[in-house]
C-alpha cells in the first residue's frame, strides 16, 4: 500500500495570482524578444561612440613619356565636427531606453491578458460550483417530492413540476462546466500548461480601500512605460533634430603622406653626357580638403527633424489624455462594482437565503405553495448570480485599473 500511494500522481496544487504571473512571463517568446531588442539596441550605443576609421592609400606612377617615377604612402583621417558623435551617441541611448520601455510594455500587457484569463476562470469555478449546488437542491426536492407523492400526500403536477426545475438546473451546471473548462483551457495556453493540471485559488474583487482617484493618475503619468514611450519618442526626434544640425556641419579630412621619386636620364634631357637613373628623393606631403557647402546645407532634413518634434509632442499630449481616460473608467468601474456586490453579499443574499428557508420550511407543512418556493429560489439564485458577476466586473475592473496605473494595488 505504501509504495502504491507514493507510484500514484499526486493531484495539482492551485495556483493564485503571483504564482501564475511568474509562470506566464517565463513562458512568452513575446516578452523574450523584447528583451533580445534592449541588449541589440546597447551594441547600437558602443558603436555610435566609435570615431571614423584612418584610410591608408599606396600608389606608384611608372614613367611612360613622363622621365620621372614616384611611389607614394598616404594616410587621411575624417575629423567630425559640429557635435557629429555626441548627437549620434544620444540617439542611440534614447533608442536604447526606448527598447527598455517597450519591454515593460509588452510585459504590462502580458500581465493584463494573463490576470484577465485569471479571474475569468476564477469566476467560472465559482458559477460553476454555485449551479452544482442548485442542480443538487433541485435533484434532492424532487426526490422527496417523488416519495410523497407514492404516500399520497402531493399531487403528481407538483413533481412534474420539480422534475422540470431539476432539468433546468442541471442543464445549467453542466454549461457552466463547459464554460470553466473553455476558460481553463485559456489560462493553460498562457502556462504552457496541460488543461488539465491547471487549478487557481484566489478571490474576485477587494475590500482594501481604494487610493484617492489623483494619486492614481500621478502614478500613472510617472510610470506608465507607454507614457515614457512617448516620451522617449519626443527625446528621439529632439536627438535626430540635433544630428541633422551636426551633419549640416562639413567634415575635415586631414592627409598627410610620404613620396618616392626616381628620375631617368635619357640623352634627350640629359646635360652632363650621361645616362640612367638619377638620384632618389623623398618628400612628405599634408593637406586638408573641406568641402564648401555650398549646395547642400542639409537645411531640408533639420526642417523636416523640427517638424516631427513638433508631431511628437502633439501625440504625447494625446496620448496623455487617454491615460487619465483609462484611469477614471477603470477606477469607477471598480466603485460601482464594489458598491454593488457589497450589498449584493451583505444584504440581498442574506434576506433571499433566509425567505426561502423559511418557504422551504413552511411548504413541508403545507402552508406554502410549491410554486411559492420555486419562485423564492429562482430570486435566491439570480441575487447569487448578481453578486458573482458584480464581484467578477469589480475584479476585471481592478485588473484594468492596475494595468492603466502600471502597478498593484492593495488587496
Amino acid at each position: 500500500m505504501f509504495w502504491l500511494a507514493v507510484s500514484l500522481p499526486l493531484p495539482a496544487q492551485p495556483l493564485d495570482r503571483q504564482q501564475i504571473e511568474a509562470l506566464a512571463l517565463a513562458q512568452q517568446p513575446r516578452l523574450q524578444a523584447a528583451q533580445l531588442e534592449v541588449q541589440a539596441t546597447q551594441k547600437l550605443v558602443d558603436q555610435a561612440q566609435m570615431t571614423p576609421n584612418p584610410t591608408l592609400s599606396l600608389g606608384t606612377e611608372v614613367p611612360a613619356l613622363r622621365v620621372v617615377s614616384r611611389v607614394q604612402l598616404s594616410l587621411s583621417q575624417p575629423i567630425e565636427l559640429g557635435g557629429k558623435r555626441q548627437a549620434r551617441t544620444r540617439l542611440a541611448e534614447v533608442l536604447h531606453q526606448e527598447a527598455d520601455a517597450r519591454q515593460q510594455e509588452t510585459q504590462r500587457q502580458l500581465l493584463l491578458e494573463v490576470r484577465q484569463a485569471y479571474a475569468e476562470l476564477l469566476a467560472a469555478e465559482r458559477k460553476y460550483a454555485l449551479e452544482v449546488q442548485a442542480a443538487g437542491t433541485a435533484l434532492h426536492q424532487w426526490t422527496l417530492a417523488k416519495d410523497r407523492f407514492k404516500l399520497g400526500d402531493i399531487p403528481k403536477v407538483e413533481v412534474m413540476q420539480l422534475e422540470a426545475d431539476a432539468s433546468r438546473a442541471q442543464a445549467a451546471a453542466q454549461q457552466s462546466q463547459t464554460e470553466r473548462e473553455a476558460r481553463r483551457a485559456g489560462l493553460a495556453v498562457w502556462l504552457g500548461m496541460p488543461t488539465e493540471d491547471v487549478q487557481v485559488q484566489g478571490r474576485l474583487g477587494s475590500d482594501a480601500p481604494l487610493a484617492p482617484l489623483p494619486d492614481l493618475l500621478a502614478q500613472a503619468i510617472q510610470y506608465r512605460p507607454d507614457l515614457q514611450m512617448q516620451t522617449l519618442s519626443l527625446q528621439r526626434r529632439q536627438s535626430e533634430t540635433r544630428l541633422e544640425q551636426a551633419r549640416g556641419v562639413s567634415d575635415l579630412t586631414l592627409q598627410t603622406g610620404l613620396a618616392y621619386d626616381r628620375t631617368y636620364i635619357s640623352p634627350q634631357n640629359q646635360s652632363s653626357g650621361l645616362t640612367g637613373i638619377g638620384q632618389p628623393v623623398v618628400s612628405l606631403a599634408a593637406g586638408l580638403s573641406i568641402p564648401l557647402p555650398f549646395h547642400d546645407d542639409n537645411s531640408g532634413n533639420i526642417a523636416a527633424a523640427q517638424l516631427r518634434v513638433q508631431g511628437a509632442e502633439a501625440e504625447r499630449e494625446a496620448f496623455l489624455r487617454q491615460v487619465r481616460a483609462q484611469v477614471e473608467s477603470a477606477y469607477l468601474a471598480v466603485v460601482a462594482n464594489q458598491r454593488t456586490r457589497r450589498t449584493l453579499a451583505q444584504q440581498t443574499l442574506p434576506l433571499t437565503s433566509q425567505t426561502l428557508k423559511i418557504l422551504e420550511d413552511a411548504y413541508r407543512v403545507r402552508a406554502r405553495s410549491l410554486t411559492e418556493v420555486l419562485n423564492s429560489r429562482r430570486v435566491y439564485l439570480e441575487a447569487a448570480r448578481a453578486e458573482l458577476e458584480a464581484a467578477r466586473q469589480e475584479e476585471l475592473a481592478l485588473i484594468r485599473l492596475e494595468a492603466a496605473i502600471a502597478g498593484n494595488l492593495s488587496r
